[in-house]
């Protein structure tokens, strides 16, 4: 019975991995000691907090900081792009057709849409301002944050 039963948990445990490592994004996402996390049914909660933060279905989180958390929710053929203040918990469109965003240090995030994947968009999230941070040769495939900062692939992971 012992050996039925090491053999369950390591099936599924091997199921668990293998779902977190199909993700692009993870289900946990931290900044110092804040954390959020998702239960894989498109709710985001906080640790010490039974409720869900969110209203809108997260398909990813993308980041988040002492004031925000920001994530992608799956919208028709694309994702959108939403912002959850900490303060009020009151959600925030910040655009549709995302195909790869960023959350950085500061009060600001950037973002790619599908419609035009050579540009990257930066948005302050204090005011909602956009502005074009840069336009790339190609199309940008992934942002991410490195010890540097701000770091895009282009396809083909240039």
């Amino acid at each position: 019975m012992k050996k039925i039963s090491a053999i369950l948990l390591a099936l599924a445990l091997a199921m668990l991995a293998s779902c977190f490592a199909l993700a692009e994004s993870g289900p946990v996402v931290r900044s110092g000691a804040i954390a959020a996390y998702t239960d894989g049914s498109g709710s985001i909660y906080l640790p010490g907090r039974a409720d869900a933060i969110n209203k809108t279905d997260a398909s990813a989180l993308v980041g988040i900081d002492a004031y925000r958390v920001l994530f992608l929710s799956a919208a028709g053929d694309g994702e959108d792009l939403y912002m959850i203040d900490l303060a009020s918990f009151q959600e925030t469109l910040i655009a549709r057709g995302v195909h790869a965003a960023c959350l950085t240090d500061e009060a600001e995030a950037y973002y790619v849409t599908d419609a035009d994947r050579a540009r990257l968009t930066r948005v302050d999230l204090d005011t909602m301002a956009t502005e074009t941070a840069c336009t790339a040769n190609e199309p940008i495939d992934r942002l991410y944050l490195s010890a540097e900062r701000l770091v895009f692939e282009l396809g083909d992971q240039a």
